[in-house]
């Protein structure tokens, strides 16, 4: 511990339960940033991706999931910290890391859907 200097940090895990609320969360973590943070990073976040269960996971989502979630980088971009402002925006590896978890966790959300499984109920069922 130490005196005069502590800080709250956020962990935001990446699943398809928290994609459309994921915006206005981070926009109170940058509310919380502008009014805490003055000569020190005092609020922190991750996002951790969900790998398991597989049905909450972001693979599962619909191609429009992918472009929330390249809107929310793209609003995190516009609220970079800079030299003047330190502490009181994104960090780019904040904004990288959220997309690499668009990249890595919506592969199936590009368009693509994940490889049948024999005697899965879809294919039991005739759809295709």
């Amino acid at each position: 511990y130490i005196p005069y200097r502590n800080s709250l940090t956020f962990i935001i895990t990446m699943n398809n339960l928290s994609v459309i609320g994921l915006q206005r969360q981070l926009e109170w973590i940058l509310d919380l940033r502008r009014k805490h943070s003055t000569t020190y990073q005092r609020v922190w976040f991750d996002t951790p991706l969900l790998r398991q269960p597989k049905w909450q996971s972001l693979q599962i989502l619909p191609p429009a999931y992918v472009g929330i979630l390249e809107q929310v980088a793209d609003w995190m971009e516009l609220n970079l910290e800079t030299k003047e402002f330190p502490f009181k925006g994104f960090k780019d590896y904040e904004v990288q890391r959220l997309r690499r978890d668009k990249a890595v966790g919506c592969v199936y959300c590009q368009g693509e859907l994940p490889p049948e499984k024999e005697g899965s109920s879809r294919s039991a069922q005739g759809a295709g």
